[in-house]
């Protein structure tokens, strides 16, 4: 996922060496992020946590927030995700997505009229932090 966002970006690639140098940063408690792994390996690990509870019930030994929303009964499970649709879509869906494109445009076409500069002076210098490879979330550049 790192080398998607620096093909995107146009940085050089990280090699295997690079990345192995970089796993500690990235690994913490003996653990990696869930949302820094690939997609492929998140499907896994929920796939694996189906079907051996002693795996699930690691993972929630190891991050207690989760039993808060850790459904009980099938029923529950129904309504959470019922409940957790509404509320993505009500915030992400088409239509609020298309009311805060509009507000945006609005304030475009209000806003006053000025000269383009060039990018700013330490431009590569955010460019080079947001590209870090413990802020990289493959999930944002997944295309599976």
């Amino acid at each position: 996922a790192y080398n998607l966002a620096a093909l995107e970006y146009g940085r050089e690639l990280l090699g295997p060496d690079d990345l192995d140098a970089a796993m500690p940063r990235l690994v913490r408690d003996g653990c990696v992020d869930f949302a820094q792994c690939s997609p492929t390996i998140q499907r896994q690990i929920v796939l694996r946590c189906v079907r051996d509870p002693a795996a699930a019930a690691e993972i929630l030994e190891r991050n207690p927030p989760l039993r808060l929303a850790e459904p009980t009964t099938v029923s529950t499970q129904a309504e959470v995700i019922a409940r957790n649709r509404d509320r993505i879509t009500a915030q992400y869906g088409l239509e609020a997505f298309g009311r805060r494109l509009l507000r945006v445009y609005e304030r475009l076409a209000t806003a006053p009229v000025e000269t383009v500069v060039a990018a700013p002076p330490r431009a590569q210098v955010v460019l080079d932090r947001f590209l870090r490879l413990e802020r990289v979330y493959p999930v944002r550049f997944a295309t599976d």
